[in-house]
């Protein structure tokens, strides 16, 4: 499985051009010749190719990458020719295994390479039954979603993805893992500090994720603000705290947690006397 791995990693053969990829899919009957001969020629017209202004070359109509990949179809339906930027936090490395499960890879997926493989399939639609998406979205269900340990892993990876195109993705990924830890560890464990060492804005992507995600209970959502905040104390305006607090909804916190927020000095006022309100 490796050495056909490496030898559609060849086929597909993706570089770097002038900050950008240039794919080169595979040639007509190629899965027919030997590893070698392929493998050479990728060599060969990647050397020829490494000057030349980024573009996406397709091969010819009905190429497993144009059929699986929703976004690539979509893209060159309207030019033969397209230039692929990758999106922030997204390898070369990782897109490759990406288009190389088009064409059949079996790519091994596990803790350190799940949020690039989720970000990736995401981003170019490969929503196949059968495609990385769903393998990606089993191997957390099967894996991650069962394991402590892992589900800290993926999180603490998927902090790379909360930027750009992807970060719908990363933050949705981020966001499962935290159910799982939040379901095994308390809300006194250490993943909370990795959530709260984020930047302001990919945080909001973060809560934004949760609210989505988190319909019809916004207790873990209303810990993980509050943990930010206290780690934050003095370093964000009232309107930042505000921006982050409206994503709480009162009415589908516990009571618990409601006496909580009505008695902390952490929250804006506003917020507070405003949550009160809706109590009453």
């Amino acid at each position: 499985q490796l050495a056909h791995h490496v030898l559609l990693r060849a086929h597909v053969g993706v570089l770097l051009a002038r900050g950008a990829v240039r794919l080169l899919l595979p040639p007509a009957g190629a899965q027919d010749r030997g590893a070698r001969m392929v493998a050479g020629e990728w060599i060969a017209q990647a050397g020829r190719d490494r000057a030349c202004p980024r573009t996406l070359l397709p091969s010819a109509q009905g190429d497993p990458i144009t059929s699986e990949s929703s976004y690539l179809k979509r893209q060159l339906s309207e030019c033969s020719d397209i230039a692929v930027d990758l999106p922030a936090g997204l390898t070369v490395d990782a897109f490759a295994d990406a288009v190389a499960s088009c064409y059949g890879a079996d790519l091994a997926l596990s803790p350190d390479n799940l949020a690039a493989a989720w970000a990736a399939a995401d981003w170019l639609e490969l929503t196949a039954e059968d495609g990385l998406a769903r393998r990606a979205e089993d191997y957390f269900f099967e894996e991650v979603a069962t394991d402590h340990g892992l589900a800290a892993a993926v999180l603490r990876s998927c902090a790379a993805f909360l930027g750009g195109e992807v970060a719908g993705a990363g933050a949705g990924l981020l966001v499962r893992c935290l159910e799982t830890l939040a379901a095994s560890g308390g809300a006194d464990s250490r993943w909370l500090e990795d959530v709260a060492a984020l930047p302001l804005e990919e945080f909001q992507v973060v809560v934004e994720g949760m609210r989505a995600r988190l319909a019809h209970d916004h207790d873990l959502m209303y810990t993980i603000v509050d943990h930010y905040l206290e780690n934050h104390k003095g370093k964000l305006t009232e309107e930042e705290k505000s921006r982050l607090c409206y994503n709480v909804n009162c009415a589908k916190l516990s009571h618990h947690l409601f006496m909580h927020l009505v008695q902390n000095p952490r929250l804006p006022l506003r917020f507070v006397v405003q949550a009160m309100l809706v109590e009453q």
